[in-house]
């Protein structure tokens, strides 16, 4: 689920624009949940709609 350009801007405020991204590269990273893999065999992957740094 993506963020909307409100919600974004609106986190950006926030943090500031170099504490915040949607880099699909980046998103990808944070989206293993290794738990579920090991105990439920979900191999479904569920990438952040944004990354607070």
């Amino acid at each position: 689920m993506r963020l909307t350009t409100e919600e974004y801007k609106a986190l950006e405020d926030i943090v500031g624009a170099e504490y915040i991204t949607q880099d699909p590269v980046i998103l990808e990273s944070y989206c293993q949940v290794w738990g579920n893999k090991l105990e439920f065999g979900d191999k479904r992957h569920h990438p952040p709609a944004a990354v607070l740094q």
